[in-house]
């Protein structure tokens, strides 16, 4: 996109040119900022994820530990 705007800019002239000039730079510092954020947030994220995921893991473990101590009481209910 910001190629085309490129070859829009070399289309205008005067005052037209100024101000598609200065929201070029604008929209090329906003990009350059997203894809700063971008990359900082997409490693947090992955970290979060991977605490999720352990978290996960931890809490099957638990569960399927309790489940077999309950299995292990259960008994037939007398009659």
């Amino acid at each position: 996109m910001l190629d085309e705007m490129e070859e829009i800019h070399s289309a205008v002239k005067g005052e037209t040119e100024n101000s598609f000039t200065q929201a070029r730079n604008e929209l090329e510092s906003c990009f350059s900022d997203l894809i700063t954020w971008n990359s900082q947030t997409s490693e947090k994220l992955s970290e979060g994820q991977g605490a999720v995921m352990n978290t996960v893991a931890q809490t099957t473990e638990t569960v399927q530990s309790a489940a077999d101590g309950i299995g292990s009481l259960a008994r037939n209910p007398n009659r």
